[in-house]
């Protein structure tokens, strides 16, 4: 295990990715990889092995996950979650080593379908889904491709869904958690009253808003409810820097649920890897907390000041070399509430924001300039996630950086679903402008749908989405009332089921 892990990590989080790795180890995963990798010597030339390999990779780890959570039980799910949100931040942070963990740290979109399964878990409920992960990996070793069954569903209850928005259009996303491109949008959402900073260190600015609550006990016995701002300086950049606040209230506490910066909890047998002192900044009592662990990828020490106020608990996490004891004590004393900023903007302006309800449609109809295309079900994959992708925004780090505006949704396999693989994804973009540059990617057919003509690119230098393997996801560009749109398929490889997508979202009205 690289040494990093065994130092950012906790107990609790080692015992996790220990149990993990086990699994992997007594149900001989790599000694299955190893004969993975000898099948790709043979057949490197073939696409359908290389998409295999992925899927089964997935497959895997989703039986690792319900393995690990059967043994450790529904109380730990919460827990053995934030570890895998944990490992995600660190593998896609810049400054991480190339750590391989068996596949524990995955990418974003597994790591979600994961999560989501992690989130819906309940003891013996995933036994069957184990033995059916087993019997696809044996078939697909054999026929080297996936067998679906016939889908279900007509064009017409597609269009019927498409015209009904009274249901999310985040579904993914619930009261557990949301994320906000502005405050104002997040004290829609009703909460607690909590105070802000009206003061921020020079260089930094408002980056979004994550409502979520966390437990780690049976019953939600420590359940803590958490409103977190973070505020970043040099955006996008090597030496980007974030100051984050955050205010809780419930039965439990920051530091217990490890959500201090300045502080990892430990266990009572343990010895504090933190500092902790009582002090007084700008007249406010509480507890400055001061890591004192070192490693080599994260030279800075990281700090918390936590304190409370009104029944509310705060804390400002940071890092010393980021901002001085008189830029805290400015920030700490500048508190109010949301309707009492003067200096400090929380508009977000310009930026990324999700879709939740009406109101995020219409504003991001406002930015685009025409009518929208959501329908909510395409063919049995299920809307999971709608992004209005603002051009140049300081908020959202996605590897893909469009030069126009964009509405990014985002389709997904239901669980239950006899139809698709878990792991199959249909990204919709829609823009004014054309979002992908033809010339860079490489032409593989043409066809007209709906009498509407489209053309289908490969992206083989992957200039666009940076892929871990040499499958080539297919890329479907057209353009329909003045509208441009494109349409990318992750592992649904049949081209009928692509083009019963695609015909679906062209005889949608927008709206």
């Amino acid at each position: 295990m690289p040494e990093d892990i065994g130092t950012i990590a906790d107990s609790t989080q080692l015992t996790h990715i220990l149990m993990h790795e086990l699994i992997h180890y007594k149900r001989k995963d790599l000694w299955f990889n190893s004969l993975w990798i000898l099948s790709i010597g043979l057949h490197w030339y073939n696409p359908f092995v290389w998409l295999s390999l992925r899927k089964m990779k997935v497959d895997q780890e989703v039986a690792c996950d319900s393995s690990v959570l059967e043994a450790l039980g529904e109380h730990e799910a919460r827990s053995y979650g934030m570890t895998l949100l944990m490992l995600s931040r660190l593998f896609s942070r810049q400054f991480s080593p190339l750590i391989n963990l068996s596949h524990f740290g995955d990418g974003k979109h597994e790591a979600k379908r994961r999560i989501m399964m992690i989130a819906k878990f309940k003891k013996d409920s995933y036994k069957l889904s184990a033995a059916a992960i087993l019997f696809v990996l044996v078939l697909s070793s054999i026929l080297l491709t996936n067998a679906t069954d016939a889908r279900k569903g007509t064009e017409s209850a597609v269009a019927a869904q498409a015209t009904n928005l009274g249901l999310d259009l985040y579904p993914i996303y619930n009261d557990s958690f949301r994320w906000f491109h502005s405050l104002g949008r997040a004290l829609d959402f009703p909460k607690y009253a909590f105070k802000v900073p009206d003061y921020l260190p020079e260089g930094y600015r408002f980056e979004n808003v994550l409502y979520y609550r966390n437990f780690t006990r049976p019953n939600d016995a420590d359940l803590i409810d958490v409103a977190s701002i973070t505020f970043v300086a040099n955006f996008g950049q090597k030496n980007e820097q974030t100051i984050e606040i955050k205010a809780s209230k419930g039965n439990g506490n920051l530091l217990e649920h490890n959500q201090l910066r300045g502080a990892h909890f430990q266990r009572a047998n343990e010895t504090p890897k933190y500092r902790q002192e009582a002090v007084t900044i700008s007249d406010v009592k509480g507890i400055l907390f001061t890591d004192k662990r070192r490693y080599k990828q994260r030279p800075e020490t990281g700090k918390s000041f936590y304190w409370q106020d009104g029944g509310v608990s705060y804390a400002i996490d940071y890092y010393s070399e980021h901002m001085s004891q008189d830029e805290l004590a400015k920030m700490v004393q500048s508190f109010v509430f949301p309707q009492q900023v003067q200096h400090v903007r929380y508009d977000g302006e310009g930026n990324s924001f999700p879709l939740y309800d009406e109101e995020d449609l219409l504003a991001a109809k406002n930015v685009l300039g025409f009518k929208v295309k959501i329908p909510l079900e395409l063919y049995g994959l299920q809307l999971s996630g709608s992004i209005m992708l603002r051009a140049g925004d300081q908020n959202t780090g996605y590897a893909f950086r469009q030069a126009t505006d964009a509405l990014w949704t985002t389709y997904s396999a239901p669980n239950d679903s006899s139809s698709y693989d878990i792991n199959d994804t249909l990204l919709l973009y829609q823009s004014k402008d054309p979002l992908f540059n033809a010339s860079e990617l490489s032409l593989t057919r043409k066809l007209e749908l709906g009498g509407v003509e489209i053309t289908a690119y490969e992206d083989n230098n992957h200039v666009y989405f940076p892929s871990g393997t040499e499958v080539n996801f297919p890329y479907y560009l057209w353009k329909q009332d003045d509208v441009y749109y494109t349409a990318v398929f992750s592992g649904i490889d049949k081209q009928k089921y692509q083009e019963d997508s695609l015909n679906a979202i062209i005889s949608t009205s927008g709206q």
